[in-house]
């Protein structure tokens, strides 16, 4: 093999691992944030499984942001594409495949971002920063989005069926995180609805005074 063909096989090497590690990410920022129902027992282990879940959803977020580095910087350096840095870095100004590229560059930029609001997390302010910096980390999915079509238009693997394989099984993924983080917010949004209605109505029967009688 030459030094040419080793590194067209890392720069798709580099972009699969970049789309897996992302959807690993994605998967678990999803369902880190599942809880209980309002009143259910929480153990200590369900605890430290949720902060397992969030430490492995950062570090799957820190490898990705390496592999793309890794992809960006291995696209310039390959010699059987001519992609400038200045390609690289400004969406859509690449010579090969401009829309393609275009698109892997704003998910990089939004992986980024995403990276960026999460190391911030503990200096936003509680209630209204909180509720800002969620709707900035939802943008992961639309990061996560932008990668795959990347991925989907530009790899030349993925007419393989391996390749076919890897892109439906990590949309697959999300898909089904997605689902239960959306079923698990509909149940604590009930079980919230109904320990309000139990806490007025007994906040409103009338009380009967100690020793008298009805």
């Amino acid at each position: 093999m030459t030094s040419a063909e080793l590194i067209w096989s890392l720069v798709r090497a580099s972009g699969l691992m970049a789309v897996l590690t992302a959807t690993v990410s994605v998967v678990l920022g999803a369902t880190a944030s599942l809880s209980p129902a309002p009143g259910a027992t929480r153990s200590g282990r369900d605890l430290d499984r949720r902060l397992l879940r969030q430490y492995a959803h950062r570090s799957a977020g820190v490898v990705t942001l390496a592999m793309i580095v890794l992809h960006a910087a291995l696209i310039v350096i390959d010699s059987y594409v001519t992609v400038t840095v200045a390609g690289v870095l400004v969406p859509f100004t690449a010579g090969y495949d401009a829309i393609a590229l275009g698109i892997g560059t704003v998910a990089a930029y939004l992986f980024l971002v995403v990276a960026a609001t999460g190391a911030l997390r503990s200096r936003i302010s509680a209630d209204r920063g909180q509720r800002a910096w969620r709707a900035v980390h939802l943008t992961a999915y639309l990061a996560w989005g932008a990668a795959m079509l990347h991925g989907l238009m530009a790899g030349t693997d993925t007419g393989a069926w391996w390749g076919l394989l890897i892109y439906g099984g990590c949309a697959a993924a999300v898909a089904m995180a997605i689902a239960a983080r959306v079923l698990a917010a509909g149940d604590t949004r009930r079980s919230s609805l109904a320990q309000q209605r139990r806490e007025s109505l007994a906040a409103t029967r009338p009380s009967v005074p100690i020793g008298v009688d009805r």
